[in-house]
């Protein structure tokens, strides 16, 4: 997997947003009349002390670039939790940690990559699971099944779930997913107490008729902490989390990805190559 060198990532942090955000993260971004467009996320607080305001003042914001490299952030976030411009399309049942949709309608259908919490899954506390659903109007969802779970994939020991939305190629839907494993010498690693968790991003081939149907993954993270911003100072360390993938009309595949929950990074890569590593070619 490529990465950008170390003068771009991160390409988007709190010292480049014109207000007071401490934590700058988990990303979502989109191509359109070939400028990149990014809504992220804004948590409060402070970077220095350590210390994060409540939870309900987070908000998301909306940034734009040229290259995919170099963001120019809006003025003010444009989305507040509280925020009356909110419209609730659906309250899903069960309660989802995580949806992501397919950019198309699949057999006229509406299909989304979700994590149920786990007493609606399988049951217990840990691990959460990839599940997939579809909906006639993005309002009703049903026909939910196990689509990955978390003892299917060798690096992750605790939950998984869905990431970037899948892009579509010639040999199937490829789509990024989160794995997390725990190590309890991990320690305190985070401005918590205690954070034993790492998180690395998994990628995976769908089939394009059924997406239902799982082509092919890797065995190994396609991205996992090892850059400083990934691993030190941030609110919680070894984390990585894709949001936005771009795929470009020369092959080339932008993943956008928060770090230790932290600021925003990209990682770029050949969709050849990351097909080949979810086929084990």
């Amino acid at each position: 997997m490529g990465r950008l060198p170390w003068i771009f990532n991160p390409v988007l942090d709190a010292a480049r947003v014109p207000y007071s955000a401490a934590l700058v993260f988990n990303a979502g971004v989109a191509k359109l009349g070939g400028r990149y467009v990014m809504v992220f996320r804004n948590d409060y607080g402070s970077l220095e002390k350590q210390t994060l305001e409540p939870s309900h003042t987070t908000d998301l914001s909306i940034a734009f670039s040229d290259d995919g490299i170099h963001w120019t952030a809006g003025p003010k976030p444009v989305f507040k939790l509280r925020d009356e411009s909110f419209e609730i399309l659906s309250l899903s049942t069960p309660d989802l940690r995580n949806m992501v949709l397919f950019p198309e309608r699949i057999h006229g259908n509406y299909v989304r990559l979700e994590r149920p919490f786990t007493v609606y899954s399988r049951g217990g506390r840990d691990p959460f699971d990839a599940w997939i659903s579809e909906s006639p109007d993005l309002i009703y969802w049903g026909r939910s099944e196990l689509l990955l779970a978390v003892e299917q994939v060798p690096f992750a020991n605790d939950k998984i779930g869905p990431a970037a939305p899948p892009v579509k190629t010639d040999m199937g839907w490829l789509t990024t997913f989160h794995a997390v494993d725990i190590d309890p010498a991990r320690g305190k690693n985070s401005w918590e107490p205690s954070w034993k968790k790492r998180y690395t991003a998994g990628i995976m081939l769908l089939d394009l008729d059924n997406p239902k149907k799982i082509l092919g993954m890797s065995a190994s993270p396609l991205l996992a902490p090892e850059a400083p911003y990934e691993m030190e100072g941030g609110f919680r360390n070894d984390v990585i989390f894709p949001g936005g993938m771009v795929l470009e009309e020369d092959g080339e595949v932008e993943i956008y990805y928060g770090a230790a929950d932290t600021v925003v990074c990209l990682a770029t890569a050949h969709v050849d190559d990351l097909i080949k590593l979810c086929l084990g070619e």
